[in-house]
Parts: structure tokens; sequence; C-alpha cells
């Protein structure tokens, strides 16, 4: 886990004159405290004093190994509800969420609960990089630059788009990649224009 970023969103909670915010956004978990759980299995509650993460009960050891500093709570079902009430026992008074990336009807919990809206916090974060950011976004265009040079080599009559995907994906990750950052695209042939 980057602390630097942890930090960095703490002081943009005070900028913001907020206690706490709810972070559901699977990108934005990932962003916060790296890459553990599936979309939709875990949402934090950053607040000036720490972090909470709430997740489904199969990850929670292994989280508290991971994020020691952090409190770790299991729930399977209803994360909002038990994120609203680690908020309360915190007694955290100005607390807000995500409104562009929160679903409906956690969204109307936090309302109803008198949490504040708000539009994008993490992304205003991820604006300027960290040192390892941009060491890693290097390391990003090499691989895909190398796969670039490689596919084109992989191209030959009878081989499917779907199959160069798979070589483009294996190639990638074989140097490095820790994940495809989208689905390729491959079309070749009368789908060449047809994505």
């Amino acid at each position: 886990m980057d602390t630097k970023k942890l930090i960095s969103a703490q002081e943009a909670l005070k900028k913001q004159k907020l206690d706490g915010i709810i972070i559901s956004n699977f990108t934005d978990i990932n962003y916060l405290i790296g890459e553990m759980f599936m979309e939709n299995e875990a949402c934090l509650l950053l607040h000036k004093k720490g972090l909470v993460i709430c997740a489904r009960s199969l990850y929670e050891e292994p989280a508290k190994k991971a994020y020691p500093q952090a409190q770790v709570i299991a729930e399977d079902l209803d994360r909002a509800s038990a994120l609203i009430k680690v908020a309360k026992n915190l007694k955290l008074k100005t607390i807000a969420f995500d409104k562009e990336k929160e679903f409906y009807a956690q969204g109307y919990l936090y309302k109803q609960a008198g949490f504040k809206e708000v539009s994008n916090f993490i992304d205003a974060l991820r604006v300027s990089k960290t040192e390892q950011e941009l060491k890693i976004m290097k390391q990003s265009a090499q691989i895909a630059y190398s796969a670039f040079l490689y596919i084109q080599n992989e191209l030959k009559p009878g081989v499917t788009e779907r199959e160069i995907a798979l070589k483009l994906e294996i190639f990638m990750k074989d140097k490095g990649a820790s994940s495809m950052s989208f689905t390729p695209l491959v079309c070749f042939g009368k789908n060449g224009a047809n994505p």
C-alpha cells in the first residue's frame, strides 16, 4: 500500500472539510491500496485518522495481514450499512461518497445517513503522479511497444482474432504486466472496420 496516496487523500479530505469518504469504486480502491479485492467485493472508509476496509469475509485474514494499520471488517452482504455504522461509532460528522461512482441503492443509504455527495474525489488525486507511478507507466509503455512488435510476426493466414488477442495478453503478462488495462481489440480481415 502506498501510504503517500493515503496521506494525499487525507489532505484532500481536510481541504474539502470532510471527516471521511466512502470509496467503493474498484479502480479507486486499487489506486489507493493496491490490488487485492475483486470488483464489488470491498469498499473503504477513509477518514482523518485512518482507514476502514469492509470486504467479504473471505478477504478478512489476508486484508489484516496486507494492511495491518487498517481496521478490517468482514461483511458479505450489506457493506454500505456496515460502513454507516462504523462512521457513527468513529463519531465522524461530515462523510462523503462519490455520487458519480456509487450504485444507486448504496448512494440512497448514504444520503439517508446524512452523507454528502461529492464528484470524482479520487480522480482529482490521480492527476498528479508519484515517481513510482511514472516508473510503472514507462514500463507499461515498453511492454505495450514490445507486444506490438511481437504480435506483428504472429499475424498469418488462418490465425483468428481471438488467438491473437490471447497471444497478446500472454506475451504482455509474461513481460511483467499485472493485468490488461482493457480487453484487447483485435480486428482484421472482414472485421477490420467493425470492432
